[in-house]
């Protein structure tokens, strides 16, 4: 957009900055690799290549820029931008698609009201329930008046499983 703005200074701020970014996310893309199997896993691994090679495009803009290249720097962008855009594609597919890295239970729906699952009283300071509610597992605990569904918000595991600290 700032290119076709002819903001030239603008542009490169905006490339320096989103490959530093790229730079860190890569790094965090790398973790939730490494304990992925199978499809997922090869299909992470395509998502980071093409991530890559947006990079390296982005960064080849960069220092066309630099060096007073400016047409260069503008097709490598765009080149990046595509690049980009596919390994996008390929990450939304590995979260909204397979649930990689996400809690697992994201886009199952509990009921649309208010309901009541057990008595106020029933559970003691400090201790934890898990019970069925519309097909969904909800965790009760009494711990300074917070309820908490049962599922973390990393991956959906259990948190019924666990202790209350």
């Amino acid at each position: 957009m700032l290119d076709a703005l002819g903001d030239e200074g603008g542009a490169m701020a905006v490339t320096a900055g989103g490959c530093l970014a790229a730079i860190v996310t890569a790094a965090t893309g790398a973790a939730d690799w490494t304990v992925s199997h199978g499809r997922e896993k090869r299909l992470g691994l395509l998502h980071g290549l093409v991530n890559g090679g947006g990079l390296a495009l982005q960064a080849g803009s960069l220092a066309a820029r630099l060096a007073g290249g400016r047409r260069a720097g503008r097709l490598l962008s765009l080149t990046g931008l595509g690049a980009s855009t596919a390994a996008a594609l390929v990450g939304g597919e590995l979260v909204f698609g397979r649930g990689l890295m996400v809690d697992h239970t994201a886009w199952t729906a509990g009921p649309a009201e208010w309901t009541r699952v057990l008595d106020g009283g029933a559970l003691a300071e400090g201790a934890a329930q898990a019970v069925d509610l519309a097909g969904r597992k909800v965790l009760l605990a009494r711990v300074g008046g917070r309820v908490c569904e049962d599922t973390c918000s990393h991956a959906g595991g259990q948190l019924s499983e666990g202790a209350v600290t």
